[in-house]
């Protein structure tokens, strides 16, 4: 053999015209013969299904004498035969390795990408590149020429290039003369062939590609001019003025270079509908589709069906049902019916949950990845525990793989304590001892777990210490995989899913993760040797090398329907095709801008000569040949849908293809409901249709009226198997969420005869009886976290003030004549203290907390210097501060008698009480402190919804009048703790501390007497603390709030002893009803924890707000003042 081919042969025509049937006979003839050396070489992913077919139309006991390859194994066959490459060939994972490595070597020189080298995806994104680079054989100089020359003003583009040509250079210069990539060992096959026995000694055909890199054109020459024999099947239309020849385009361009490359020694086969479609309709679309002028088709439709749903839950369930009646009705075998969609990654989950219910037998033709995996997340997570000094996220994401020594229950108990105490760093190192006396953990078990966990991590930590070089890392993180069996239980796992759960597809892919992960470890080891590294870098290496690794899954089974991307599929044609998703932006896709390069920056480098990228044309183009393509290899039925709203109800519009189909079939009719016959299917399937149709019935949408859905209802009564679903239903559909009253045992079980409350539970109780049973009746215990909620800044500000008043007294200081710096020092010294103390230091315990203890020592130095302004600007002194009122406290509860034998105590703590004396009577002013805008408001109080500062001035006026000193409330007020900001121009910055205090004012009421109202600010005619103005001539100012008589509070403390008094009747009563109160401003679920136990929905039939309507304060009092005279 002399290496010249006379003839290069092209096998042309359009789908489904025979093309691959021409080849398979070639190649039966050659096999006939007794001729072997021959080869087929097909796209990676379609090397399987072409053995199938090969095996099918040639009738061959199986593949002989015969190999199908794809280019890059073909590289591999020539050479292992021909040798003398003393290269190691790089897989895709230590692909990514490298150029991760590559990355990060010159992360420093890197001008736009140095932030974006551990960002998922990037690596993918740079690794595309780099290959367009090598297959479109654009070298380092032309790139350089690039720079040099042709980018102009563009900067930002310049600065992209710039980085991609180190990182190429940075990239190849690692391979170096050891390792060759895939794109290079193609290079080196082109070399090989003319020195291939293999290649010279056979006859090769090319079949199942529509596009060609010119690294593949050059290949192709040299098989060209050194095999036997070398045929290329390419979709073509036999006719350049064809109507819809611009699909065909990319493919006419590939004809052309290969008739180019043969020196017009070359012989067409020309394919006229060799196999033709069993449905004509299906024929008519492949020559009509992208024709223009269209034919149309004046018959009646029959094969081809336009579905439009509302939703895409519809879309699914009504393909589920067609597939069914197919099989059912028309005898398919599930492996007849494909589904595809160019949106696989929205339809995915969905369509595994909907033909689950529908029984229906599936395989995902889709990329999967392992970082998602049990193992990967162990590995990764394990490193980050280390070099994150032991962050909660890694650790506790290591744990939940299972793939620890810890039980489930172990891990939740050691998670809990871990939270609650804020456990990181060092602490992790040692014993764990903070604990509180009202705590239920078992420290020493708790320590145990704590060694389980940290043991094989500390020990990884130290071997990496001894050798921080790759293999060394590698070695030791090896050693924790055996130190855990993580082989064992992976087994184990894969048992499990398999015997248990019939999850057959995700144990195969389970049952590769451990080899792939050894074949990663030893990648590593070959690729960087005994280099020196660091564990954030290695971790980075890790991660690149993992990200490239995509799963292989062989269908579990033959017989199933094959779902998958219309871009992806390579099937030989299916009875069945169901394309879903052909809506706008979808089919045909939106222009995306992802890749390192967008559209326009393409273009320019286009225009100086190189196409790292192809255009948006080309990808248009090739959008339709391949729907052209996967349309017209469909022998008998072709199902379109589209639905009008996504997930989340968003419009969706229909693709511009729709009405494509109108215009080649104008009888086409679209369907839109499911009929109920249709619904009615298979036992798995139509269950949950016919729980739909009785839910409507129970919401009252829908008459009640004999239908077939009773008689579907009885079968799964009388079928034991789901008899249990009926009963359910049952429940569901008659679902009422209210409960009835409590038992009286139960009610003494929970409180006794007596309860202890507090008005801010009561409050609650109004809000919603079933919250206040939850929360004070059953007391959940929420999962403790270390950290510092919006609550809790209330609650330190209350400690923080209370503190700072102690000091006062210890210092013999007082608010009245306290300097301002004297002020700040002692709020920073009660400050300092508090953050030592305060719950094992978490103030001081990271950034963020260090910010927030700067943020609430403001608000305290705040609340500080305006209660001190205001408190000098009146009469009143301080009684006390934080002052309990209880059972056992320094002043004594309320005690209400209820009936029977109940009695409820209320107790509490009193903010601040100040105090005046003058003619004979003590007044009184309650002071709460809040850090939301809470005021008094009457028709709040009336509600009961407000009654906190009438039981303090109740508590206290009690207490007065027993000591025979006439009492009177001079103020119930809420001060906020606050630090407003304020606006102001620059004329106005002396007043910013004016307006601050004013904007802090007291909320509340007052006794509306001019004299106390003086006594409360003296300067009371132009009040910058009270929410209360007197005019000249005397009368109060139209803005004054709050203002109340003696008399009304004494009927507002009545209401409120009434109220509470009622409340406690309907606690003992058992009252738990799911009546959630509703005003103008406040509904009580809005923030309520308990929405997952009450179900209160309004569709609901019993859930009803406990509504109020408004009331003004005048209509508030008129309502108290009668209800005391009845």
């Amino acid at each position: 053999m002399n290496g010249v081919v006379f003839v290069l042969n092209l096998v042309v025509g359009r789908q489904g015209s025979g093309k691959s049937t021409v080849i398979y006979k070639q190649i039966k003839k050659c096999l006939d013969k007794g001729e072997d050396n021959l080869i087929l070489i097909v796209p990676e992913q379609f090397t399987l299904q072409a053995e199938r077919n090969l095996i099918e139309q040639c009738n061959l006991p199986g593949i002989f004498n015969i190999e199908i390859l794809s280019f890059s194994r073909l590289a591999n066959r020539v050479m292992s035969e021909v040798g003398g490459v003393t290269k190691t060939r790089l897989s895709e994972t230590g692909r990514y390795m490298a150029l991760q490595k590559s990355l990060i070597e010159r992360k420093d020189d890197l001008l736009v990408y140095p932030g974006m080298i551990k960002k998922p995806g990037f690596i993918a994104m740079i690794q595309d590149v780099i290959s367009n680079l090598k297959r479109r054989v654009i070298n380092e100089e032309d790139i350089s020429k690039l720079l040099s020359e042709g980018l102009g003003d563009h900067q930002m583009l310049y600065r992209k290039i710039h980085d991609l040509k180190l990182i190429y250079q940075s990239y190849n210069k690692w391979l170096g003369t050891d390792y060759l990539d895939n794109e290079d060992a193609i290079d080196q096959n082109i070399k090989n062939i003319e020195r291939s026995n293999i290649i010279s000694s056979s006859k090769i055909w090319i079949d199942g590609f529509h596009t060609y890199t010119e690294q593949h054109f050059r290949l192709i020459e040299k098989l060209f001019k050194y095999s036997m024999e070398l045929t290329i099947a390419l979709t073509q239309s036999l006719k350049t003025n064809d109507r819809d020849a611009d699909i065909f385009q990319i493919n006419n361009n590939t004809q052309n270079t290969l008739i180019e490359m043969s020196n017009g020694q070359y012989k067409i086969i020309s394919c006229h509908y060799l196999q033709k479609h069993n449905s004509q309709e299906i024929r008519h679309l492949e020559k009509e589709l992208y024709s223009y002028p269209t034919i149309e088709l004046n018959e009646k439709v029959e094969d081809i069906s336009i579905k439009k749903y509302k939703n895409i839950y519809d879309e699914i369930d009504s393909i589920c049902i067609d597939i069914l009646k197919l099989v059912q009705e028309k005898k398919y075998r599930w492996r007849d019916i494909s589904v595809v969609t160019n949106d696989l990654d929205s339809y995915s989950f969905l369509i595994k949950r909907t033909f689950k219910e529908y029984d229906i037998p599936f395989f995902m033709d889709s990329k999967r990845k392992i970082s998602d995996k049990p193992l990967s997340i162990l590995l990764v997570s394990t490193l980050k525990v280390i070099t994150s000094n032991f962050r909660y996220d890694d650790i506790f994401a290591l744990i939940k793989t299972g793939l620890t020594d810890l039980e489930f229950e172990d891990y939740e108990l050691l998670e809990n304590y871990v939270l609650k105490y804020g456990i990181k760093g060092n602490r992790w190192r040692k014993e764990f001892e903070f604990i509180d006396e009202r705590d239920d953990f078992d420290l020493d078990k708790l320590n145990l777990l704590r060694v389980k966990v940290m043991g094989p991590i500390l020990q990884l930590e130290r071997d990496i210490k001894g050798d921080s070089t790759y293999i060394g890392i590698t070695s030791a993180l090896y050693k924790y995989v055996r130190t855990l069996e993580i082989e064992d239980k992976l087994h184990n796992v894969i048992y499990e899913l398999k015997e248990e759960y019939n999850q057959y597809e995700y144990a195969s892919e389970i049952s590769q993760i451990f080899n792939i992960i050894v074949s990663l470890f030893d990648e590593i080891v070959e690729i960087f040797k005994d280099h020196k590294t660091n564990i954030k870098e290695y971790i980075s290496i890790l991660e690149a090398g993992i990200e490239a690794v995509d799963l292989a899954i062989i269908p579990s089974s033959l017989d199933q329907v094959i779902i998958g991307d219309i871009t992806r599929s390579r099937n030989s044609g299916y009875n069945a095709l169901f394309i879903l998703g052909v809506n706008e932006g979808k089919l045909p896709s939106s222009p995306s801008v992802t890749g390192i390069l967008n559209e326009s920056e393409n273009q320019i480098i286009r225009q100086n000569g190189i196409k790292i990228d192809d255009d948006l044309n080309f990808k248009s183009i090739q959008e339709k040949y391949l729907f052209y393509n996967v349309i017209s290899k469909t022998k008998k039925k072709i199902f379109i849908s589209y639905p009008l709203a996504d997930y989340e109800g968003v419009s969706l519009r229909p693709s511009i293809l729709v009405s494509r189909f109108y215009e080649i079939y104008p009888d086409l009719s679209t369907k839109i409901e499911i009929s109920d016959d249709e619904k009615i299917n298979n036992a798995q399937g139509s269950l949950k249709h016919m729980i739909r149709h009785y839910r409507i019935i129970a919401d009252g949408l829908q008459e009640r009226k004999e239908s077939k859905w009773d008689e579907v209802y009885l079968w799964y009564k009388n079928n034991k198997n789901y008899s249990d679903n009926i009963i359910n239903m049952k429940r569901a559909i008659s679902f009422d969420n209210q409960v009835s009253n409590l038992k009286s045992k139960y009610v003494s079980e929970l409180y006794g005869d007596r309860i202890r409350t507090s008005v801010t539970r009561l409050e609650e109780y109004v809000s919603c009886p079933f919250k206040h049973y939850i929360t004070f009746g059953l007391k959940p215990k929420e999962r403790k976290i270390f950290e510092i909620s919006i609550p809790d800044i209330g609650d330190i500000l209350h400690k923080l003030i209370y503190d700072y008043s102690i000091l006062l007294e210890k210092e013999n200081l007082d608010w009245n004549i306290i300097e301002k710096n004297n002020l700040i020092k002692l709020c920073d010294e009660v400050m300092d203290k508090f953050i030592i103390e305060y719950r094992h230091g978490i103030l001081d315990s990271n950034y963020r907390y260090r910010y927030l203890a700067k943020y609430v020592h403001r608000l305290f130095l705040r609340a500080v210097e305006t209660l001190t302004y205001q408190y000098r600007k009146g009469k009143f002194t301080i009684l006390g501060n934080e002052l309990i009122f209880g059972i056992d406290k320094p002043l004594p509860p309320i005690k209400i008698e209820l009936s029977g034998k109940y009695m409820l105590f209320l107790e509490g703590r009193i903010d601040r009480v100040d105090i005046l004396k003058q003619d004979e009577k003590q007044y009184l002013k309650i002071i709460d402190f809040k850090t939301g805008n809470k005021d008094l408001i009457l028709k709040d109080i009336y509600y009961g919804l407000s009654l906190q500062l009438l039981v303090y001035m109740w508590v206290c006026l009690n207490y007065g009048n027993k000591k025979n000193i006439e009492t009177v409330a001079a103020g119930l007020f809420y001060f906020k703790l606050d630090d407003p900001l304020i606006l102001s121009g620059k004329n106005q910055i002396e007043n910013i501390e004016y307006e601050i205090t004013k904007s802090l004012k007291l909320k509340g009421l007052m006794l509306k007497d001019k004299e106390m109202l003086k006594s409360l600010d003296e300067n009371i005619e132009n009040s910058d603390i009270l929410n209360c103005k007197i005019k000249k001539d005397g009368e109060f100012s139209a803005t004054s709030k709050g203002l109340i008589k003696q008399e009304q509070v004494d009927q507002l403390i009545y209401h409120a002893e009434k109220t509470i008094t009622n409340i406690g009747e309907e606690i003992f009563q058992g009252n738990i009803s799911i009546s959630p109160i509703k005003t103008k401003d406040k509904e009580a679920c809005t923030y309520c924890n308990y929405k997952a136990i009450c179900f209160f929905d309004q569709q609901l039939a019993g859930s009803k707000f406990n509504l109020k309507p408004e009331l003004k304060d005048e209509e508030v009092m008129k309502l108290i003042e009668t209800a005391k005279e009845e």
